[in-house]
């Protein structure tokens, strides 16, 4: 019944539906609390639940009745309270965008060892990264991004070798990336801009071959842009560095990727000329006329939907679904000098190049 108009309220015939095993309301303008007859009766039968883009609110139960291995979606809502722990293990937990508060279960991998698809984004959870995430083997998107997290990436999500997205961007993380990040070597999405990390981009992220984003702007992150960068990822998109304090001149090597639509390393400390190979970059020298949504961790219909912040005329802007037309250079912001250098002018697919 997703997107069908059931009313205000939680759908009481509901009640009598004793053998209900997959229940999808979402987007059904629904809003007040789901009653707890639901909770009680009828959710420990569930394999989907998916009551998602309705105006819920409320606590939910803890621990939360559902039926093993089940998929639940609850993500925008208005939900309180701490995160509730399903009763049974589940494959799917999308709890995002709502208003859970509290910390994340120091037990929590150990809880749900099978759980495919996690995302607890657009919360107000605070407390540190469990290291109890490693338990969680299967996992191949974790999105716990915009929330209050502090303390440090945990090194156990090297265990997570079958992972494709990995969404820790916008909160107080710090130190530095864990080396044992490049264990994830099915890796294609990795965000973790909007923190407090510090110190070099580690020298294992170069066994990640198969990342088509990198992003970790707006951090602390110091030394020198590797030049490995340019020589190791022949799928990669987005490259975004911006916001950091990486000095030194712009490798020339990064014209090596083939596949580079976004490259952004505004706002450093970097000083030189800018490279002559840039002209060369081969996505960019024809406009893109195919739009292809960019996907990753897909299960059972639900996926991560690529999404980058890109300074257009000194303003941030999000892009969703065209992000696979865009084309975008910006060095502005650092120590640069020299001539511009005349091959970038044949650079036809080209949309913005910032670098003042």
């Amino acid at each position: 019944m997703s997107s069908c108009q059931l009313g205000s309220q939680f759908p009481s015939w509901i009640k009598t539906q004793r053998e209900l095993q997959f229940f999808d309301i979402s987007n059904s303008s629904i809003s007040g609390k789901i009653p707890n007859w639901f909770w009680e009766d009828l959710s420990s039968n569930l394999s989907l639940l998916n009551i998602s883009f309705n105006k819920f609110e409320g606590r939910i139960p803890d621990p939360m009745k559902i039926a093993p291995f089940a998929d639940v979606d609850m993500r925008n809502n208005l939900f309180s309270g701490s995160i509730p722990m399903p009763s049974t293990q589940v494959e799917l937990l999308d709890f995002s965008c709502n208003q859970f508060s509290g910390t994340i279960p120091s037990n929590f991998g150990q809880l749900q060892p099978y759980i495919i698809h996690l995302s607890l984004a657009y919360n107000n959870l605070s407390g540190t990264i469990p290291s109890s995430i490693g338990y969680l083997q299967e996992l191949q998107i974790i999105n716990l991004s915009n929330n209050f997290l502090i303390g440090p990436i945990p090194s156990s999500l090297q265990n997570c070798s079958y992972l494709k997205a990995l969404v820790l961007e916008h909160n107080n993380l710090s130190r530095q990336i864990p080396h044992s990040l490049g264990k994830l070597v099915q890796l294609q999405t990795l965000h973790l801009s909007d923190n407090d990390l510090s110190g070099p981009i580690p020298q294992s992220l170069q066994n990640c071959t198969d990342l088509e984003t990198l992003d970790l702007g707006n951090n602390n992150l110091n030394d020198s842009i590797p030049t490995w960068l340019g020589e190791r990822f022949p799928a990669l998109r987005i490259l975004r560095l911006r916001s950091n304090k990486f000095i030194g001149q712009i490798p020339f090597q990064l014209s090596n990727l083939k596949s580079l639509q976004v490259l952004d390393l505004a706002n450093n400390h970097l000083f030189g000329t800018i490279p002559h190979s840039f002209g060369f970059f081969k996505a960019l020298n024809s406009p893109s006329k195919v739009n292809t949504y960019l996907r990753y961790g897909h299960y059972i219909g639900t996926y991560y939907e690529e999404n980058i912040k890109i300074a257009v005329n000194n303003r941030q802007q999000i892009y969703t679904k065209t992000l696979s037309l865009i084309a975008s250079i910006d060095l502005s912001g650092n120590k640069l000098s020299g001539e511009f250098p005349k091959t970038l002018t044949d650079l036809s697919g080209l949309i913005f190049f910032g670098h003042f």
